[in-house]
């Protein structure tokens, strides 16, 4: 099987931009009111993800096993 690479990097933008606008006349004409509001806004954002590696089932058999035969060859050294 090929290895799996899950250390990636990337990034990603976000943005948006929003015009209000409101008119508002009075009566007679003697009041106008014209209100604009521009609103502008990007988010950039750069990640970057890498998985912790985990041991394979074999290994960790291949070391207790070591483990248990450095005791045992200890505990034959300490009788002797």
């Amino acid at each position: 099987l090929p290895a799996l690479d899950f250390n990636k990097t990337g990034t990603f933008s976000l943005g948006y931009k929003t015009l209000v606008s409101n008119t508002t006349g009075g009566d007679g004409g003697n009041l106008s009111s014209n209100i604009q509001t521009n609103a502008d806004a990007q988010i950039n954002v750069k990640y970057y993800y890498s998985a912790a590696s985990t041991p394979e089932p074999l290994s960790m058999v291949l070391l207790g096993s070591g483990l248990i035969a450095v005791g045992l060859i200890s505990k034959v050294k300490r009788r002797a």
